[in-house]
């Protein structure tokens, strides 16, 4: 199970269909888009909780109070398969801090990276900040764990630019 807080990370979680059990709620932080979010997560959430100001204050993550909240199940990891004709993969070694992993997420998306290999990292894909960091990226791209061989069998014959 994971946390995933916000209303963009929410939505982009629902995109790709992460499954949710619990959906915290603070109506009266609503603002924006947040209710039509709030909305289709109920449809999918198998239980919802409305919470006040200081509970929303206590489970929120950030200095800004998050009005959604959810309790999701981890997604199924997919097995790593890599088309060279539009390969454009990432290649994450030791990373360490889940911020980085998220940001550089959300950037191989802005780019168009249609893969991300993570390896020799002891971080957990869906860990709330790297699901913060990420603004749900992680949800949308393919990301795997992977060791560093595993990693190099699966990249295969692919061309390979570096930079540290």
């Amino acid at each position: 199970m994971t946390l995933i807080e916000g209303t963009l990370e929410l939505e982009m979680a629902l995109d790709a269909g992460v499954e949710l059990v619990d959906l915290l709620v603070w109506p009266e932080g609503y603002s924006g888009g947040d209710a039509e979010i709030a909305a289709r997560a109920e449809r999918s959430a198998e239980a919802r909780c409305e919470v006040s100001r200081p509970v929303a204050e206590r489970i929120s993550y950030g200095e800004k109070i998050s009005p959604l909240v959810a309790v999701a199940r981890f997604p199924e990891p997919a097995e790593p398969r890599i088309s060279p004709a539009n390969a454009l993969v990432l290649v994450l070694d030791r990373i360490e801090k889940p911020g980085n992993l998220g940001a550089a997420l959300r950037s191989a998306d802005a780019v168009g990276v249609t893969a991300v290999f993570v390896s020799g990292s002891p971080i957990d894909l869906f860990n709330p900040n790297v699901i913060r960091a990420s603004l749900g990226t992680v949800f949308t791209l393919p990301v795997h764990h992977l060791s560093r061989e595993a990693a190099a069998e699966t990249l295969g014959d692919l061309p390979i630019v570096v930079a540290t």
